[in-house]
């Protein structure tokens, strides 16, 4: 694979190596007020090997506000993934 790299494209793999890899510019954060902009996730902590009741998931998700950093909310939704679970 390395000579095949270095065939095709040469100098590409200096650039591929993990530590030759642009910063990220960080900068200060800039918003004009609260609940202008809110950040949301979510985490699938709660898969169907922790709960084990079959198909059965509940994922969690997350609301945080960008300006004041704070947490608006948290919303837990069952797996609607499987019609086992949206059946219940």
């Amino acid at each position: 694979v390395r000579q095949i790299m270095k065939d095709n494209a040469p100098g590409t793999s200096k650039q591929r190596y993990p530590g030759n890899k642009d910063k990220i510019i960080r900068t200060n954060l800039t918003v004009q007020g609260v609940f202008q902009e809110l950040h949301c996730d979510s985490h699938e902590k709660l898969a169907t090997a922790a709960l084990r009741m079959g198909p059965v998931g509940i994922s969690i998700y997350g609301f945080r506000d960008k300006a004041s950093g704070l947490l608006c909310g948290l919303v837990a939704v069952p797996d609607a993934r499987h019609s086992a679970v949206v059946g219940h």
